[in-house]
C-alpha cells in the first residue's frame, strides 16, 4: 500500500470509527455557528483568490 493510500484510509475511516461513539444531537447553535463558519470560510476563501489573481494580472501587465 502507497504512503498517499495509508493516509487517505486513515483520514477518511479513523473520524468514522470514532464518530460511532458519539450518538448525540447537534443543538440549533452547533448548526447555526456551522452555518456561519462556512459561509465566513468561503468569503475569506474568495477574498484569497481575488486578491492572488490581482497579484497575478498586475505582474503579467508589466511584461
Amino acid at each position: 500500500m502507497g504512503v498517499l493510500t495509508r493516509f487517505l484510509l486513515v483520514t477518511v475511516l479513523l473520524p468514522c470509527v470514532l464518530g460511532q461513539a458519539q450518538a448525540e444531537c447537534f443543538g440549533a447553535g452547533s448548526v447555526a455557528g456551522a452555518a456561519i463558519g462556512a459561509f465566513l470560510g468561503a468569503l475569506l476563501l474568495v477574498a484569497a483568490a481575488y486578491y492572488v489573481r490581482k497579484l497575478y494580472w498586475k505582474s503579467r501587465k508589466g511584461k
